[in-house]
């Protein structure tokens, strides 16, 4: 993460880390030590009409494997 925030930070621009809700406070926790002032979002935080831009995309190796290990499966849910 802190790779794919480099661009970002030495820019000074802030690094905004955009996860499923699930594991964004957990994320947050083990981020901040390393990346001062990082804001971790869930999905569901996002405002409609609020453009994002991805710089870059960090996903979890299975370290025995070395292959990416797949998201969580999640079940939408209906809005009324």
């Amino acid at each position: 993460v802190a790779e794919a925030a480099r661009p970002l930070t030495d820019a000074g621009r802030p690094t905004i880390v955009v996860s499923s809700p699930t594991v964004r406070a957990p994320l947050r926790q083990i981020l901040q030590p390393h990346l001062a002032g990082v804001v971790v979002l869930g999905y569901n935080e996002l405002v409609d009409g609020f453009d994002v831009q991805s710089v870059g995309l960090v996903q979890l190796s299975n370290p025995t494997a070395g292959t990416p290990v797949p998201p969580p499966m999640e079940t939408p849910v209906p809005v009324a």
